[in-house]
């Protein structure tokens, strides 16, 4: 049986010919200078006094779940970072000068607020984000520029983004440049030793996806990057989260409740009926099959959004206090997307319950249950 793979998509924007590389299984995005390169790469951290010393992996799930991070250079040079949702809605950004020192192997490195005049070049190249009332009127960003530093060939600095108020986990950005591309954070070329193939090397996918709760879409109806793994889960505030799997696990409540038909998933829960559907096949070539369902009444989103749990600009940035409520997947890595709350149409509201009409859904995928309940087992 094939496997059916995710679609991987690249987020670099060209504004002039000086152009943004991303490779999505290295979760970075590289931008070629005249001499040297930049890279990118978002993480989730702990910030100082936070339980724990670092961000577990299903909290940097939550993470690539709610940003899209792009990188974009204009004709001067200027280096844009921007962080947005997937209807263009800015949620954070700054720009960066960087000019290589080749004859002492540095860079002169300054990090300074996104240019507004920048922004409303952007804006007007996104007319649905600028009709969206979740776009705010200044976008979050450093509330002054940094002072000059000089970087070393192969070194990287950090810049914290946000932070969750509630868990203490940060969004940050960090950095690093190199005169010699293979100095970044390529993965390195492996002799990967043969394996027995099992049923976790077959891989679920949903894509473009469309998420209904007793027949009424509570989630998705727009192209969305796609998500694939051994499982698959999705969240519905108010809810809870649910985690397919094609097998059951040890150690885990999973229950055989679902079936998929072709490009759907659906089962019964506690009287309520979902059904989520994608574009394309959801295993293989398509067919029906059982499927065991997990319910994770205890999730709560590391990052989440509203009344759960508000990210934060960390320092003050100008801007608004609060994050849009609608954020999406990062398309560095193949986890996560996020839609909601999803307009319905005057008849479809009129009849809805309420956590539907108002209900925000993540999605995402993971190779392993480690990484979607780390020590719950």
């Amino acid at each position: 049986m094939r496997n059916f793979l995710g679609t991987i998509l690249a987020c670099a924007l060209l504004v002039t010919s000086a152009y943004a590389q991303q490779r999505s299984d290295e979760r970075q995005m590289v931008v070629p200078l005249r001499d040297g390169f930049v890279a990118f790469r978002l993480e989730a951290v702990r910030a100082v006094g936070a339980l724990g010393n670092s961000a577990n992996i299903s909290a940097v799930s939550e993470l690539e779940a709610m940003v899209n991070p792009q990188v974009l250079v204009d004709d001067e040079q200027v280096i844009h970072r921007a962080l947005v949702d997937h209807e263009g809605n800015f949620i954070f950004g700054y720009d960066l000068m960087v000019e290589p020192l080749a004859a002492t192997k540095q860079f002169k490195v300054t990090v300074r607020p996104l240019d507004p005049a920048f922004e409303q070049r952007l804006r007007a190249r996104n007319v649905s984000a600028a009709l969206s009332a979740a776009t705010p009127q200044r976008v979050n960003t450093f509330p002054r520029s940094a002072d000059e530093q000089l970087i070393d060939d192969g070194d990287a600095f950090s810049l914290d983004l946000l932070v969750n108020a509630t868990t203490g986990i940060k969004i940050v950005d960090i950095v690093k440049l190199s005169f010699d591309r293979s100095r970044l954070w390529d993965a390195p070329t492996t002799n990967q030793q043969a394996r027995d193939f099992t049923l976790d090397n077959v891989e679920l996918a949903v894509r473009d996806y469309k998420l209904m709760v007793n027949r009424k879409l509570v989630g998705g109806g727009r192209p969305t990057r796609g998500v694939s793994g051994a499982l698959l889960w999705f969240y519905v505030q108010n809810k809870g989260r649910f985690i397919f799997s094609l097998t059951p696990r040890v150690g885990y409540n999973f229950q055989k409740i679902g079936v998929i038909e072709e490009n759907r998933i659906s089962f019964v829960f506690d009287g309520n009926y979902y059904e989520w559907t994608s574009s394309a096949p959801i295993l293989g070539n398509g067919g029906t099959w059982n499927l065991w369902v997990l319910y994770d009444q205890d999730y709560i989103p590391d990052f989440s959004v509203a009344a759960e749990a508000p990210l934060r600009p960390v320092n003050n940035q100008r801007g608004h206090p609060s994050l849009p409520s609608r954020l999406t997947a990062i398309q560095e890595s193949n986890i996560g997307a996020w839609s909601g709350p999803f307009q319905t149409s005057a008849n479809e509201q009129s009849n809805s319950e309420p956590f539907m009409r108002n209900a925000r859904v993540l999605v995402g995928a993971a190779d392993r249950m480690e990484n979607l309940m780390p020590g719950r087992n």
